[in-house]
């Protein structure tokens, strides 16, 4: 193995198209690459650095999934439930396919492998009435379940099971992790996948320790060809006690990448924690996708790729799966070659299509 092209391709992007990364690569559990460039705060002067904090985004969803995948290894739920067993104001739902259009009833309820693959039917939509009614309410507070709640008033774009729309079904899902096991969803990964891989940096909040560690995130600004800082919020964030399952958490590289080396070398630790049976890995990154969902999943970034339980995935369901974040975090798991990456970026509106596209051919002419 050779990593000096990887090295070189990094240090391209600084400062032409990212402000400042990190990358830390795995191979059979070992440490095989890490390396980081550029500013964690360019404005400040502050270099990126192993302990670097960034807003995870899409790719927490990776965490969310493992820990459904868990449940249902565990027999606690099933992918073919209807989630209204755990969620029951998801008992009704309404369809409208246009704006316009009265609400109908669905034609079918909504099941947890629904809300894994993508195909609920629902919206990434933040600001509808109903989840700005809760926020006002609960006075900006709103709790993961009460979330839910909201999202289950608005009625359905499509009936579950019709088509592949990227939504808020993972912050559901994370709400039904909740009710199934009974523990606050940060606590539930807490418990089952973060402290039995022995990541101590990865969450929902920054700790008192880490405060100051956050990169600063910058948006690309096309027209003017710069970056120009904005700020440190997660957008995704719904209030202090939205621990989002689509989009909140906050990592560092060396983290998370222990998370991805477990799920590489399939689900277990190098000290011998195991936290997902091989059998579930194999299940995790089968195809789920129909043609006519296919047609609809056809991002840039995932030429070449369908879509599994809540993972990009090979068609052909064996090796690579994994997924990205809204500011560049990109995850890469393959365990038939047992080879994890974490990479990330706090760029928003850059050129983050080309830039996995090239991660992922980097790593395999290194490899």
């Amino acid at each position: 193995m050779d990593f000096k092209p990887m090295t070189e391709y990094l240090n391209s992007l600084v400062p032409r198209d990212v402000v400042g990364l990190g990358c830390r690569i795995y191979v059979k559990n070992a440490l095989v690459f890490e390396h980081y460039a550029g500013f964690a705060d360019r404005e400040k002067g502050v270099f990126i650095a192993p302990d670097t904090r960034y807003n995870l985004y899409s790719a927490s969803k990776v965490a969310t999934c493992a820990a459904a995948m868990q449940l249902c290894e565990r027999g606690v739920i099933a992918l073919d439930d209807p989630i209204s067993r755990y969620l029951p104001e998801f008992e009704s739902m309404t369809v409208a396919l246009h704006p316009n259009d009265a609400p109908r009833p669905a034609a079918r309820p909504i099941t947890v492998r629904h809300l894994m693959t993508m195909t609920a039917g629902l919206t990434y939509q933040m600001d509808t009435p109903q989840l700005e009614r809760m926020l006002a309410q609960t006075g900006g507070q709103a709790t993961t379940r009460q979330i839910a709640q909201a999202i289950a008033q608005t009625p359905l774009a499509f009936d579950p099971g019709d088509h592949w729309n990227y939504s808020l079904c993972h912050d559901v899902l994370a709400a039904l992790i909740e009710a199934a096991s009974g523990q606050r969803f940060g606590a539930y990964l807490k418990q089952h996948l973060f402290d039995p891989i022995g990541m101590s940096e990865t969450g929902f909040d920054l700790p008192a320790q880490a405060q100051g560690k956050l990169a600063m995130q910058y948006r690309y600004l096309e027209a003017s060809d710069e970056f120009v800082p904005a700020g440190y919020a997660i957008a995704h964030k719904l209030g202090a006690n939205h621990e989002s399952g689509g989009a909140g958490l906050i990592s560092t590289v060396r983290d998370y990448a222990l998370f991805l080396r477990t799920l590489a070398n399939w689900g277990q630790t190098p000290d011998g924690a195991r936290v997902l049976q091989p059998e579930t890995i194999a299940l995790w990154r089968t195809p789920q996708l129909g043609a006519r969902q296919q047609a609809e999943f056809n991002w840039p970034q995932l030429k070449g790729f369908t879509y599994g339980l809540g993972v990009r995935t090979l068609p052909e369901g064996n090796g690579e799966f994994g997924w990205d974040g809204a500011a560049g975090a990109f995850v890469l798991i393959d365990p038939e070659r047992q080879t994890a990456m974490f990479y990330a970026q706090h760029i928003f509106g850059s050129r983050k299509p080309r830039i996995q596209s090239q991660l992922r051919q980097k790593l395999m002419q290194c490899l």
